[in-house]
Formats: structure tokens, C-alpha cells, sequence
């Protein structure tokens, strides 16, 4: 599609990779059949869950159509046609004051928007320069914390927090020491709810009781919507739309996208081949780490946004590929003699940019040093994808499969491209792996015992605090 490729040259061949193109075309069928599955918001067979409830999660990959009534309709239009205004107007009126937006959330409810801010973001050299100061801290982190703390300005800060159920300890915690900031520096009464904006499910959750009661503005995160799926969902647009990002191009590559994946055949479909590419690595030749490497650092968070959706996703019944997070050419220098030279059980996913948004070139002096000739009059732009190149050559003679995606730049276009194929992809290994792709239940436990620890009354608190107790004796 337009200024987006996805290759697989250095994955299968009659070479040391290990994957050979038999093998790819033979798993056509199977991944095809799930696509569809997908495509047609069914549920596999076998597959845990209601099925209504599973149609409804499907339906969060037509979030790019949801915000323009024109278009083709989706569970979500109604909603989101009316929040898109909403967030047109909360955006202008952030960015017209200038100072600092704090986005509050954690995991997918943050990550997306991170991405997106560090991709297409205004900053030097893309834009104007940043009209507003954004911070995602994306942790409960005491020192980052009191970080922000420190360098913003009270009266002239915005706070967006994020939460579907109302219930995620960690973004109300942040939430309420960000308000008890404001309220502390005098900001109350209309001022404050001026100032204060609510993602969340807007008919269920104690959060969206205080938003209402204090007369917050609400962003509303559908119930179908989960949080490492909702970087088209106000959860990744808001602050996005804050950054000076263009949502409608953004939109556009992502329907572009949708259309391709939908209807273009086993052979064409990036989709369908990195699904095919994974589940074939991993359940075929034992290849359990999944080495996820941007050419870019403004595409670096593409490698921890995809990190979550793989893990959290996937990772059930004993199934699944473990994600791992690297950055180029940095992490030649410390991850790839493991891969070249170790066990060989992992598969490399490249992002490669061909257009980098400037040129940085090396002088003709460093050419009159001996040893470095070759320099002189060439750019570092040139450089990085030499590296990148030279890795995957690398790999490849080391018997190391990997795959790539080209972005002829990064831009909205693009990134919403490339944003629709993963979530796609995992879709579809949900289906080839016969697992909801869309609950979490091992990261429910863990949350569980963090409210019993810290005081959540109940029976089944009291349960966990006794298992604890004997636990920790």
C-alpha cells in the first residue's frame, strides 16, 4: 500500500534461515480461514467466551470508521461522532493556552497515545515546536511523579485520565494526587473542571460517577473497547489530537489498511503473513522470543506497544511468543551477538524508515583522518539503514529468520497503516492459537492481590489477604 511494504526475503529461502517457503504457503489455507473468521466477527471454534461478547470485541478493529456518520457504520458511530467534536474542541482549547498536558494511564491505556505523541508529534524540526508539554508517565513511579510535579505550572495544566472499567488503581491513584495539585494551587469549582478530562466507560465505573458529579468532560471508551486495542479509540486520539497530530490522515491509513488486509490474498496480505510467519516460528520450529526492532527512535514505542498487544493477547494455556523490546542500531551492540550466536530460537521483526525527516550529513574533514575515508560527504541517514541492512544479512547467514516492514516515512498516514496490520495480525493468532485474544486473566490476579494489600473491603479481599498472609510468613 502507499508508502507502507512488508518483505520477508531474509525469512524463508534455501539458505541457514530457517523458515523455508513450502512450509509458508502450506499454512495459507489455515491462516486464510482464520482471517476470515476475523473479517466476519465470528467466533472459532472452540474458542472461550460469548460469542455476542467476542463480536463486540472484533468490533473495535472498525474504530477507524467510527468518527464520520458518512461513513460505513459501526457499533461505535454514535458515540464517537459526537466525541470527536468533543476532542477537536478540547484539543484547541489545550493548545491555545499552550503550558502542560498530563495523560494518565498505563499499559493500553497508555502506550498507544505514547506512540503516537512520539511519532507525529509536534516537536523541533517537525511543525511548529511544541505548543503544550505533554507527560505520560505511565507508572506510579514516586520520583517520576514528583518530577512532573515539580516542573509544571498548576494554572496552566490540563489532565486527562484514563481508565475503561473506572477501576485501574494505578491511573486513579496518579488521578487523584494530580487533582489534589491543582485544587492545592487554588484551581476549583468551573476552573477545575475546565482542566480535567475523563476516558472511561461512560455508562458504568465509580469514575465516570465523578466526572459526572464534578463536571468533568468525558471521552468515552466503549465496554468492547479494551485498553491495548484502543489506540483509535479516544484513549490514543485525545492526546494525539493535543500534540498537533493529523487524525484524519492517521484514520485514513488506517481504512487504507483495513480494505488491504481484508481483501488482498494470502500472498499480499501483511496480516495474514506475519501471522503466518509468527505462528509458523513458533510452533513449528520452537522459536519462542519475538525480537522487535525499529530503525527509528521516533518508531521506538512501536516495539512496546506491539510488546503488550503480543503478550497480553497470546500469552494463555501455555501458548504464545514472548515479546522482546530492542531499538537500532542501538541494541546491535548489546542484544545481536545473542541472536547470531546464541540459541536460536527467536524471530526478528524489522521497522525500517526510508525518510528520516532531515538529512544529517558527515563533513569532508572526517575524511582526511585515516580509517575513515569512506565517510566524508555521506549522510548518517544512510548510515542507519546500512545497519539495518547488514543486521538482517547477519541474521539471516546465522540462521535467524526475520521479516521487515518499510515505512517510506513516518507520518499519520503510515503509522495508522501500520498500526491496523499488527492489531490484525494478532487477531488473527488469537484464532490460529484457539485463544480469546481479548481478556487478561493473568493480569486480573495480580491486581487482585494490590487492592486486598491495600485495604479493598470484601469477602474475596479478605480471602486473598489470608492466602497472603500464609504465603508470606
Amino acid at each position: 500500500m502507499r508508502s507502507l511494504d512488508f518483505s520477508y526475503r531474509f525469512v524463508i529461502g534455501d539458505g541457514a534461515a530457517l523458515l523455508r517457503p513450502g512450509e509458508l504457503r502450506g499454512l495459507s489455507d489455515k491462516v486464510d480461514a482464520a482471517a476470515r473468521r476475523i473479517e466476519e466477527r465470528d467466533i472459532g471454534p472452540g474458542l472461550p467466551g460469548d460469542e455476542r461478547k467476542r463480536r463486540e470485541n472484533l468490533a473495535v478493529l472498525d474504530l477507524p470508521y467510527a468518527y464520520d456518520s458518512g461513513r460505513k457504520p459501526t457499533m461505535f458511530t454514535e458515540t464517537l461522532t459526537r466525541a470527536k467534536g468533543v476532542m477537536e474542541e478540547g484539543a484547541a482549547r489545550i493548545r491555545a493556552e499552550g503550558g502542560h498536558f498530563v495523560h494518565l494511564g498505563i499499559g493500553g491505556s497508555a502506550l498507544g497515545s505514547k506512540f503516537l505523541v512520539e511519532a507525529l508529534g509536534e516537536a523541533p524540526g517537525r511543525g511548529s515546536g511544541p505548543a503544550v508539554d505533554i507527560h505520560a508517565p505511565d507508572n506510579i513511579d514516586p520520583s517520576v511523579i514528583a518530577g512532573i510535579l515539580a516542573r509544571i505550572d498548576a494554572r496552566k495544566t490540563f489532565v486527562n485520565v484514563v481508565s475503561k472499567s473506572g477501576d485501574t488503581v494505578e491511573s486513579v491513584a496518579n488521578f487523584s494526587i494530580f487533582r489534589e495539585f491543582l485544587v492545592s494551587a487554588g484551581v476549583t469549582g468551573d476552573e477545575l473542571a475546565k482542566r480535567i478530562f475523563v476516558t472511561t466507560d461512560p455508562d458504568n465505573g465509580s469514575l465516570i460517577k465523578i466526572a459526572r458529579s464534578e463536571g468533568y468532560t468525558v471521552l468515552p471508551l466503549p465496554t468492547a473497547v479494551h485498553g491495548r486495542f484502543s489506540v483509535f479509540a479516544p484513549t490514543g486520539l485525545f492526546t494525539a489530537m493535543v500534540a498537533g497530530v493529523d487524525i484524519d490522515a492517521l484514520l485514513e491509513g488506517a481504512r487504507d489498511a483495513d480494505a488491504l488486509t481484508r481483501t488482498a490474498p494470502f500472498a499480499e496480505n501483511p496480516a495474514q503473513l506475519l501471522a503466518g510467519i509468527h505462528y509458523l516460528a513458533n510452533t513449528a520450529h520452537g522459536i519462542e522470543g519475538l525480537v522487535l526492532l525499529p530503525y527509528s527512535n521516533r518508531i521506538g514505542l512501536v516495539a512496546d506497544w506491539y510488546s503488550q498487544l503480543v503478550a497480553e493477547s497470546l500469552g494463555k494455556q501455555g501458548k504464545g511468543i514472548t515479546p522482546i523490546k530492542a531499538i537500532g542500531a542501538t541494541d546491535q551492540h548489546s542484544q545481536l551477538q545473542l541472536y547470531n550466536d546464541g540459541p536460536k530460537n527467536k524471530l526478528v521483526v524489522f521497522f525500517g524508515v526510508e525518510y528520516h525527516g532531515s538529512e544529517q550529513m558527515m563533513p569532508q574533514w572526517i575524511s582526511e583522518n585515516d580509517g575513515y575515508e569512506y565517510l566524508g560527504g555521506q549522510s548518517i541517514n544512510r548510515l542507519l539503514n546500512a545497519e539495518r541492512l547488514g543486521t538482517e544479512i547477519s541474521l539471516y547467514r546465522n540462521g535467524v529468520p526475520s521479516c521487515r516492514f518499510d515505512l517510506d516515512r513516518v507520518e499519520p498516514y503510515t503509522v495508522g497503516a501500520l498500526l491496523t496490520i499488527l492489531g490484525k495480525t494478532v487477531c488473527i493468532l488469537g484464532e490460529l492459537y484457539g485463544v480469546n485474544a481479548f481478556d487478561q486473566p493473568g493480569v486480573e490476579e495480580s491486581k487482585m492481590y494490590a487492592r486486598a494489600m491495600m485495604g479493598k473491603e470484601g469477602a474475596e479481599y479478605d480471602e486473598i489477604r489470608d492466602m497472603i498472609a500464609r504465603y508470606t510468613r
